[in-house]
């Protein structure tokens, strides 16, 4: 244990050296958090001070009259008297901005209008003519045009006050109390937020994004650096060869550039905090008061909560990116496989910017968006601290997975030098692909999301416009034929992509008794959960179902039995499965399809019911060999729901959830993995010696 320690710590100080050498990382954990985050931050104050603040905008306002009724030098009077601000304690007046009010014999066409508005001639239009008795006024502007909308709300508010004056005399002339009929309810406003809660909830919007970016950009650069950039440099090679674990290597390089990140952070709240108290001082000084009594040593709490937060989400960052990185073979790359990476740590980062999410115990649980949240719930000062621990807890665990997967690469020459064979197909030209090759890590890595994407944009579409046809359309168009579009033109053998492999003819039945024992041992474990967490299914996804359940049996079996049992088996049992167990051992292979499984249903009590269930689907391929008996299988969990849901009972559906069946289905699978694995064992041992042949020909 203590040379391990010795080896790593070893390790740890020469990525550190060779980290320090390189000045493009150390300008990115120097210069961004100190000079320019805190410069960005200066210019959009001072943006926003010019925008709001300049005294010299003037507005210029055209009015056109025919109206009887109505006193335009009145109208210009308050619109003037509006831009002065008068300050309650001295006195004194301060001009906020400036009217330019011109009255006008010609009527105004709204096509002349628009044109003189866009060539700033003016920026409102009035035109004033009596309508019933009373003035009617109609106002011009431009929506596109801030200066145009600016002016609109002046007048708006000038348009007003003549209202409420006129109205008030009007009560009067009929010897009525105008404060009473006019205001019969007193209403007063009492903020009861401190002023550290405001500047809190201000710090809350922004920095947890702003946070999570420092961290991301900080590790990047280390990260392609301690991986793709040792492989550029020939560097990599050496360090293998030394008497050390991956492991080790793995964890010196997560190590390194966690720090990096960390450091940045930390720099980055440093150089904020200053700025923050640097404006605060300024503005005492230019009041004469007190300023707001708000420091930064009303955050020391916030800060000493965020603080651990920022470790784990270095360490996490590092893990997840270098997962990406070790596989590119240059800078270029590896950039190219971060894209899609950091856009999506991006999106799910912007959470914390929406009111309504809060944490709890599920968004305790995802990676990044539990991280923001928790930043932005402790710098309002209402932090639950019972879910700092599930937050630590996730990220660390997602590290460890990550950290695994690394040391497993690390432990494999095949994966970190596969020639190619760990890349993305599509960015190869097609003159230079080798054809008859098997899905890689890269091909997968990239299509899942791609094809995730385009399902719920437009596969939701499609269900929406043509319902049971549109699932049809969505499994076989985007699920099953994007990745068939893409391993036509990358060459690839589609027999061994999708598993497409013979096996012995009882194990299609085989498949059909698994899938009746996978559905009550599922049923079960979804009852249990809905019971322990009080999780239940979508109102949305209920209804849906109701409405597809009420179709002719046959037409629904097809659609949503039969349908899916092939195109989601082609995506996630050939495509997913047949490219991670190439290379990771089956447990990790299994356990990352079937996550991933459970993830594109969307739903939190699906995707553990769906998680098993995508466990059971790929051990049946994987002791059979081929893709056949699961799509048997899952077929027949699809059939099942599609009969219970037409047909089944009240009493039906709580007697199937009992433990007793689930138990009963569970030893079901058990025994029918173990007979199709018995049933297909000469099957797959041929199948094995012709991908070795195949292998070694190559």
């Amino acid at each position: 244990m203590n040379n391990n320690w010795k080896i790593t710590k070893t390790l740890f100080l020469k990525e550190i050296r060779d980290v320090l050498r390189d000045k493009k990382t150390v300008m990115m954990m120097v210069l961004i958090p100190v000079v320019v985050y805190p410069l960005i931050m200066l210019v959009l104050l001072m943006v926003s001070s010019m925008m709001y603040g300049n005294k010299d905008t003037v507005y210029d306002i055209v009015v056109y009259n025919e109206s009887s009724n109505f006193d335009t030098d009145n109208l210009e009077r308050v619109l003037n008297d509006n831009a002065i601000e008068t300050n309650e304690k001295d006195g004194s007046e301060e001009q906020l901005y400036k009217i330019n009010f011109e009255t006008t014999e010609e009527k105004i066409s709204e096509e002349d209008c628009k044109n003189k508005i866009k060539d700033k001639d003016f920026d409102v239009y009035l035109e004033i003519s009596d309508s019933e008795g009373k003035a009617g006024v109609k106002a011009f502007y431009m929506e596109s045009e801030n200066e145009s909308q600016m002016a609109m709300n002046r007048v708006k508010t000038a348009i007003d006050d003549i209202s409420d004056v006129i109205r008030e005399k009007n009560v009067e002339n009929a010897g009525l109390d105008a404060n009473s009929i006019l205001n019969p309810i007193a209403f007063e406003q009492n903020g009861l937020s401190s002023d550290e809660q405001i500047a809190g909830f201000l710090l809350g919007t922004i920095l947890p994004m702003i946070i999570i970016l420092s961290i991301l950009l900080s590790v990047m650069y280390p990260c392609i650096d301690l991986t793709a950039g040792e492989k550029e440099r020939g560097t990599l090679e050496t360090l293998l060869m030394l008497p050390v674990s991956g492991k080790q290597i793995v964890t010196a390089k997560i190590l390194t550039t966690s720090l990096c990140g960390v450091v940045t952070s930390i720099l980055n709240i440093l150089s904020m905090s200053i700025v923050f108290s640097v404006i605060l001082e300024q503005q005492k000084a230019l009041l004469g008061t007190d300023g707001t009594g708000v420091g930064v040593s009303s955050f020391i709490s916030a800060m000493l909560v965020i603080l651990p937060v920022i470790l784990v989400t270095a360490l996490f960052l590092s893990a997840v990116i270098m997962c990406f990185t070790c596989f590119a073979k240059s800078y270029k790359e590896a950039n190219n496989y971060l894209s899609p990476a950091m856009m999506l740590i991006m999106i799910i980062a912007y959470g914390s910017m929406i009111p309504s999410l809060e944490l709890n115990q599920y968004t305790s649980v995802v990676p990044v968006l539990n991280v923001t949240l928790l930043i932005r719930e402790a710098l309002n000062f209402r932090l639950n601290y019972s879910m700092v621990i599930p937050v630590l807890c996730s990220m660390v665990l997602y590290s460890v997975f990550a950290i695994m997967f690394l040391s497993k690469a690390y432990s494999s020459e095949n994966l970190l030098f596969g020639d190619g064979k760990n890349g993305i197909s599509l960015f190869e030209k097609r003159s230079n692909i080798k054809k008859g090759m098997t899905v890689t890590i890269g091909d997968a890595c990239f299509i899942f999301p791609f094809v995730l994407l385009m399902y719920l944009l437009f596969g939701g579409l499609l269900q929406v416009k043509y319902e049971l046809a549109g699932i049809v359309l969505g499994q076989f168009l985007i699920l099953a034929g994007i990745p068939l579009a893409f391993f036509i033109y990358s060459k690839k053998d589609l027999k061994k992509v999708y598993s497409f492999n013979k096996c012995n003819p009882l194990s299609p039945a085989v498949g059909v008794l698994i899938g009746v024992g996978g559905f009550l041992f599922a049923a079960l474990v979804g009852n249990v959960i809905s019971n322990m967490f009080g999780l239940t299914v979508s109102d949305a996804l209920a209804k849906t179902f109701e409405k597809y359940f009420s179709h002719n049996v046959v037409l629904a079996t097809v659609c949503i039995a039969l349908t899916p049992a092939i195109a989601e088996e082609m995506f996630f049992r050939g495509v997913l499965f047949g490219a991670l167990k190439e290379k990771l051992k089956p447990v990790f292979s299994v356990m990352i399809v079937s996550v991933l499984f459970g993830v594109f249903h969307m739903d939190v009590l699906k995707f553990f019911t769906t998680g098993i269930l995508g466990v059971i689907l790929c051990l049946t391929l994987y002791y059979s060999g081929s893709i056949f008996p699961s799509m048997f299988a899952h077929f027949t969990i699809n059939f099942i729901s599609v009969i219970a849901g037409k047909y089944a009972t009240e009493h039906f559906s709580e007697m199937i959830t009992r433990p007793i069946f689930g138990i009963a289905g569970l030893a079901v699978v058990i025994l029918g993995l173990m007979l199709i694995k018995y049933l297909n064992r000469e099957v797959k041992e041929e199948i094995s010696e012709e991908s070795g042949e195949e292998k070694k020909s190559a």
